[in-house]
């Protein structure tokens, strides 16, 4: 089941991609998704991002490799919630 966000008819709506043709289900992936009638052609639909981001957290990536040049002894590291970033494995990998 490949689940999709899509914009038809000027709404926003998601669905279930089937073959060449989205599915329309009711609700969100998030809660109640229940699947609909309506059937819409990929062709009349627009894809759209599969979520809506809340928040954009942006890292400095090459910090470490800054605070090395700049012959610092630690780095401190903020925490970050999974509700701000939800991908920081390379920025993870890069850390001592």
């Amino acid at each position: 089941m490949k689940i999709v966000r899509f914009k038809a008819a000027g709404k926003t709506r998601y669905g279930v991609l089937d073959g060449t043709h989205i599915v329309e289900y009711s609700g969100t992936p998030y809660g109640t998704f229940k699947r609909g009638r309506k059937r819409w052609p990929v062709k009349q639909a627009v894809l759209l991002a599969p979520v809506v981001p809340t928040k954009i957290v942006a890292l400095a990536l090459n910090y470490y490799e800054h605070a090395e040049e700049m012959h610092r002894a630690a780095l401190r590291i903020m925490s970050l919630t999974s509700s701000q970033v939800t991908d920081v494995g390379s920025f993870l990998s890069r850390l001592p």
